[in-house]
């Protein structure tokens, strides 16, 4: 008895199955030219909640889910704008 594998299945009744995509990590200085921001403006987004949190990868190195960048940009894009700092 032969098992059959899923994807062979789906190609036969014509489906195509889904790529999947691995989230993969961003560091800080590409962030920083997707963003076209600063750190001092990047810090300020995240203080307010405005960019995700980043996620610790020891006591110096942090980084971001592309997921959740492109998640922002997605929002950032239909918005026209980002954050705007109210402290002068």
């Amino acid at each position: 008895m032969t098992t059959r594998n899923p994807a062979m299945t789906d190609r036969r009744q014509g489906l195509t199955p889904e790529p999947v995509q691995a989230d993969r990590f961003v560091r800080r200085s590409e962030l920083l030219k997707r963003l076209a921001v600063g750190n001092d403006k990047l810090e300020w987004m995240i203080d307010k909640g405005a960019f995700p949190e980043p996620i610790r990868m020891g006591t110096r190195t942090m980084v971001w889910l592309e997921s959740e960048v492109q998640a922002f940009l997605a929002r950032m894009a239909k918005d026209r704008r980002l954050p705007v700092s109210t402290d002068a």
